[in-house]
């Protein structure tokens, strides 16, 4: 059978890239939490963009919590069997990468916000300039997902 080896060699693979998305989620994790202690002392509650800053931190927190939930499960199973390798693995591993890249978005839309509420709205050019900048990563990486079957 073609999983006779493979069980071996793909726990391995699975257990790195979980261990390496685990990290990444983490990181927006706690970078989401301190932005929303921080910014949220400091701008009026009242504005539109500030709710649209809280809306967003709270998406990409939950999202980044949720991929690290998905990636942790992937790292303390202990063995899968062959037929685990084909539903419960890539499962996990979807769910995860779809909260990621989730997560990735809205941070992409809390940081904007961020940016709106510290210059104003005095220098519209330079705002348009920075979410265009901001933006081209996130369709470089969205794109291909998109493509996908």
């Amino acid at each position: 059978m073609m999983f006779s080896r493979a069980p071996r060699e793909g726990n391995n693979w699975r257990k790195a890239e979980a261990a390496r998305l685990c990290i990444i989620a983490a990181l927006i994790a706690i970078t989401m939490f301190v932005a929303a202690v921080k910014v949220s002392g400091r701008a009026n509650h009242q504005d539109v963009v500030f709710i649209i800053f809280e809306i967003s931190d709270i998406i990409s927190l939950i999202a980044s919590i949720t991929a690290f939930l998905a990636f942790s499960s992937v790292l303390i199973t202990p063995r899968f069997t062959e037929d685990n390798f084909l539903v419960s693995l890539p499962t996990r591993m979807h769910v995860g990468l779809f909260s990621l890249m989730l997560s990735v978005i809205a941070m992409t839309v809390s940081y904007n916000a961020t940016i709106i509420l510290l210059h104003g709205h005095q220098h519209i050019w330079m705002l348009v300039t920075i979410w265009g900048v901001v933006f081209i990563p996130t369709c470089f990486v969205v794109a291909p997902l998109l493509c996908l079957k």
